[in-house]
């Protein structure tokens, strides 16, 4: 079983368990969760806004599986080579009356307040301490890693965060992949051999 599989396996046991974050309510085919992506790219130097917004991840079950659309579809920013740039994430949930049998599956519903059954909510995954820039010629070096409302969870063993924010140095155009690396040789998480297990972060582009 990759990373990836093990992490969405053991967030949907745990926020179902936990006191931190939300609730699953129980099942009502009417309602659909969404698994949401606050984010934003600023500068190091000055905090000039690169980029921001909100994407849709998922939709689905609550706390399954944040990683299943690759952000870097999204999230794009100009910046030179050297720049050390702040890419911050927080993940929430949403649930959607489902009237018509079908929903959007696009950004701007998802994001925005129509057919919501109620607000917005935090959801904790845990492991984005282990979060790793990975490839073979990476397009940014991790400097740091923040975690959002970090907690630990005796039960799992592991630490939970809402969110984290990450300060990249950049080395040249292309996509930022990471990768969950707990206890992992960072070395064998290479494109090819778990790329189930990777994330596109962002892209970068040459300004």
């Amino acid at each position: 079983m990759g990373v990836a599989m093990a992490w969405r396996l053991v967030a949907v046991a745990a926020v179902a368990a936990s006191t931190h974050g939300c609730t699953i309510e129980s099942y009502d085919p009417s309602q659909v969760v969404g698994v949401l992506a606050d984010f934003s790219v600023t500068q190091s130097s000055d905090a000039k806004s690169l980029a921001s917004g909100c994407i849709l991840l998922r939709t689905g079950e609550a706390g399954y599986g944040v990683d299943d659309n690759d952000k870097a579809d999204h999230i794009v920013v100009a910046a030179p080579a050297g720049a050390r740039i702040r890419h911050a994430v927080r993940i929430s949930e949403v649930t959607k009356y489902d009237q018509t049998g079908g929903l959007p599956v696009h950004d701007a519903f998802w994001c925005g307040p129509e057919s919501n059954a109620g607000a917005r909510r935090a959801s904790g995954y845990f492991a984005f301490d282990c979060m790793r820039v990975v490839g073979p010629s990476p397009a940014a070096r991790l400097e740091s890693i923040e975690l959002v409302d970090p907690h630990w969870d005796d039960k799992s063993q592991q630490i939970y965060a809402t969110g984290y924010t990450m300060t990249l140095v950049v080395q040249h155009p292309g996509v930022v992949r990471t990768a969950l690396a707990c206890g992992t040789d960072i070395s064998t998480v290479l494109p090819g051999s778990h790329e189930g297990d990777q994330v596109a972060e962002l892209t970068i582009a040459s300004p």
